[in-house]
């Protein structure tokens, strides 16, 4: 299956990869990126590289379903996500003593 080009840019951003850094992985030139997160045309064969270099940095694309459910991207089960680490919390979410309550 190949992606929807949203759905290349939400995995990109769930690995906490920038544009170069995918284009590096996937092995083609950083002007691609940009263009197929886009939307904008690009060969099947690029396309196919950047969805695989995502794939081998961790995440899955869900097909739609029957359901009514569209495609989406998640991270593998085993991957840790690379954006908030779990002592980060105490710094954005105000303890009960700050709160006001």
């Amino acid at each position: 299956m190949a992606a929807h080009p949203h759905l290349l840019k939400v995995a990109r951003i769930l690995l906490g990869w920038d544009q170069p850094t995918l284009a590096a992985r996937a092995q083609v030139g950083l002007g691609l990126i940009p263009r197929l997160e886009n939307g904008r045309s690009v060969k099947a064969t690029s396309w196919l590289k950047v969805q695989r270099a995502l794939e081998d940095g961790g995440v899955v694309f869900i097909e739609g379903q029957q359901d009514g459910l569209g495609p989406g991207v998640r991270l593998k089960q085993d991957l840790p996500t690379p954006f908030l680490p779990a002592d980060s919390f105490d710094k954005v979410v105000p303890s009960d003593d700050e709160s006001g309550e």
